[in-house]
């Protein structure tokens, strides 16, 4: 059995919890990971988004995001 310590990212990226969609879906692609965590200003997490969360929202509004 292997750890997930052994398969994990450690260069973990954050998103505020203001930043629009259309950024995560960005740098979402741009690191090639499939969600983050979300935090406010002192570093705390609020919860998670994923790609999925993205596309599903994107889907919700057409092309405006």
């Amino acid at each position: 059995m292997i750890p997930v310590k052994d398969i994990m990212n450690t260069k973990v990226i954050t998103f505020d919890l203001d930043l629009e969609v259309g950024e995560v879906a960005d740098r979402l692609a741009r690191s090639h990971i499939t969600g983050a965590p979300v935090t406010d200003a002192e570093g705390h997490v609020f919860g998670l988004v994923s790609e999925v969360d993205v596309f599903t929202q994107r889907g919700n509004k057409g092309s405006a995001l």
